[in-house]
């Protein structure tokens, strides 16, 4: 007899598609089950929540498994408490790395969720194929003791918590059965979710914020050579019809340091020769290497730059630094990889983290000053979040660096669905550092609104021709963006800035509780759903701004430019004045109407070749030897690439706010800047 075995990996469907990867990691899960039990089970994978709902009316299966991450525990938690008052037989397992990682919190967690009846720790293969075959041999009752390593569980019973200790880590990737290659991930391609592979497991790295952090995970496994080109070009062939189509062409890798060893050149090899064949991958998410990075850039060369490069360092300060276990690349490493991605034209970021342990706003700033002299394309900020299992969530943690924190609603985590009957009404929630020993509340306030200065006037590459002058007359962009900050009070923008600061504090909750209990009112979750709640809010502030005012943004990052430049240089002359400003009227045409009113081509009437006198170093000399030429009439345009892109995103996305604040996040917008064509006359 062949037992129903339900393996889940859910994410939120109804604001957008929260999590639009393929459940790669559940198909491993269930490859090795399958291979373990044979005939005795018959394995099915979900990731929509109404696809398992809808499951669950037709069938009883024996054992329904849920993935547990930080932005679908609560949804897989709440079917699970559907599934279990309906069908109390149902088995249920949980794993994945929201799990506390302390003993006493472990227990404290499955007395908390008596809708759990397993929790696999850590590594998961192995361990959930052991308590299947065990739950099989036992015909599913849960009355019977399961002394498996790595499987948790609250025995009721003896009324007392098993933490049986954990397995021993696979010691190569070779021993899962490839889910693509079986067929198995085939209808999710079909369904548009995106790709994802993994060519290692592992971290030689300790962050304490991080889940991989710890030693468990420091020994790094492989997958054999042959399995991964079997495995991209199977994906390949099935992606093909897709990209034809103008449908998106991602690839995403779930390696933690791709780049860093030699076997990822290999790895770039086969992906070049899935791009010459389907033309995919036309964009590869990864976290590349934090070191080896001539290895990291080659791997970006290999793929003709569709490989984000990565230079995240979180903090550049020695002392913040220690305090959170992390080791940095040399500053050297990281301009070479800002500098080479653009030589690429590869999309160029670096990420640091926001109330770290030792951060203060100075060494935050500086931090960000060094990021954009380095000439990464984007430097993102994020608030620190306390993730289940890391270290830096530990209780001790907590009190020795002053760890203040509030609760928020993760952006597109909300829905409501009918399992079995019961109405499931839930978001997921967010623990957030707002304050530390080093940081007040109202200075990490600040720090945020500093982070959209950045977003809005660094970041993809809008004013990069004011960036490029900034940078040749030795002014840091730094600088003008803190001249940004002191005049924002009296800019036209200052609206944005201070909803935004708004918006900032009225997401925050002081307690989880009060949050949980509003997400289970349906008239909450519509709003959410609506866009009326929810989103990344300092996505959606960069999206409103480029949208709405495009000529506020290119006026004030003008008077920016020159106040920052003759803060250092002296005043300019009127042609340099003139000069910038008609710089920054180019910039704006450039980036106006990327995705509503596309077919309206900003024009331009100009005397300066703005290009020629950048790339030559002449600013310096305008007012004296160099002079505007002929007076030109350009219309700004996309091409035919642009518009295919712009397409499929907004097909993607949508083009209403919440849409567009996603799409920023998604894609490398300084790619779809309109660019300049003589206008007929």
């Amino acid at each position: 007899m062949s037992h129903p075995v339900f393996l889940a990996d859910l994410t939120y469907t109804q604001h957008s598609l929260q999590s639009e990867i393929i459940p790669h990691a559940i198909g491993c899960v269930g490859a090795v089950a399958q291979s373990r039990l044979g005939g005795a089970v018959s394995i099915s994978l979900f990731k929509r929540p109404e696809k398992l709902a809808a499951a669950l009316e037709h069938q009883q299966p024996k054992i329904v498994a849920f993935s547990s991450y930080a932005w679908n525990f609560r949804l897989s938690y709440r079917f699970a408490a559907a599934i279990k008052q309906s069908r109390p037989g149902t088995v249920t397992i949980f794993g994945g790395p929201n799990y506390p990682g302390e003993a006493e919190r472990q227990a404290e967690f499955l007395r908390a969720h008596p809708a759990i009846d397993f929790f696999v720790v850590k590594e998961g293969e192995l361990p959930f194929a052991n308590l299947a075959a065990a739950l099989v041999a036992n015909d599913f009752r849960l009355d019977q003791e399961y002394d498996i390593p790595s499987v948790h569980y609250f025995d009721k019973s003896a009324m007392s918590v098993r933490l049986p200790a954990l397995e021993t880590r696979l010691p190569d990737l070779a021993a899962i059965p490839s889910p693509y290659l079986s067929g198995q991930l085939d209808e999710f391609i079909d369904d548009g979710f995106q790709p994802i592979i993994q060519t290692n497991r592992g971290c030689p790295f300790s962050c304490t914020f991080c889940v991989e952090g710890e030693g468990y995970y420091s020994r790094v496994v492989k997958k054999p050579r042959s399995r991964i080109e079997d495995e991209l070009h199977y994906i390949g062939q099935r992606m093909a019809p897709r990209v034809a189509q103008g449908k998106r062409a991602d690839l995403f890798i779930a390696d933690s340091n791709f780049g860093m060893f030699a076997e990822d050149i290999e790895t770039c090899h086969a992906l070049r020769d899935c791009q010459d064949k389907y033309d995919w991958p036309q964009f590869i998410s990864v976290a590349t290497g934090k070191n080896q990075k001539e290895r990291v850039i080659e791997a970006a060369r290999l793929v003709r730059g569709a490989l984000r490069l990565s230079g995240s360092v979180q903090s550049l300060d020695e002392e913040v630094l220690d305090k959170i276990k992390r080791r940095n690349v040399a500053a050297s490493q990281l301009l070479e990889i800002a500098q080479m991605g653009g030589e690429l034209g590869a999309n160029t970021y670096s990420e640091l983290i926001l109330a770290l342990p030792g951060q203060t706003v100075a060494s935050y700033e500086e931090t960000v000053a060094q990021l954009l002299e380095m000439g990464f394309n984007n430097v993102e900020t994020y608030t620190l979040m306390l993730l289940y299992g890391t270290e830096m969530e530990s209780a001790e943690q907590r009190t020795l660096f002053g760890l203040r924190t509030k609760f928020r609603v993760i952006p597109r985590c909300f829905g409501y669905y009918d399992v079995l009957g019961q109405p499931v009404c839930v978001g997921e929630i967010e623990e957030v550092v707002i304050a530390t020993r080093d940081m007040s509340y109202d200075e990490y306030i600040s720090c945020r609104k500093f982070a959209l200065l950045v977003t809005l006037f660094h970041n993809d590459g809008y004013f990069d021709l004011g960036l490029r002058l900034l940078k040749q007359s030795g002014t840091p962009v730094f600088d003008a963006i803190k001249a940004v900050s002191r005049s924002i009070e009296a800019s036209v923008l200052i609206s944005y800035f201070s909803r935004f600061a708004q918006d900032t504090q009225d997401e925050l909750w002081d307690q989880a509780t009060g949050l949980e209990a509003s997400l289970r009112d349906p008239e909450t979750i519509q709003r959410y759903i609506s866009g009326e709640l929810g989103n990344n809010i300092l996505y959606r502030y960069k999206s409103l701004a480029m949208v709405e005012a495009p000529q506020a943004l290119s006026q004030t990052f003008e008077a920016a430019i020159v106040s920052s430049w003759e803060a250092r240089h002296g005043a300019m002359n009127a042609d340099q004045r003139g000069f910038v400003a008609e710089l920054m009227a180019y910039s704006t045409c450039r980036m106006q109407n990327l995705f509503h009113d596309r077919e309206a081509e900003p024009q331009l009437v100009t005397g300066w070749n703005f290009e020629e006198i950048l790339d030559q170093g002449l600013f310096l000399h305008i007012g004296t030897s160099v002079w505007p030429g002929p007076v030109k009439r350009l219309a700004f345009v996309h091409d035919h690439e642009q518009k295919r892109v712009i397409h499929w995103l907004l097909d993607t996305y949508g083009s209403d706010e919440r849409g567009l604040t996603r799409l920023v996040t998604r894609c490398n917008l300084k790619q779809l800047l309109r660019k300049p064509a003589f206008a007929a006359a």
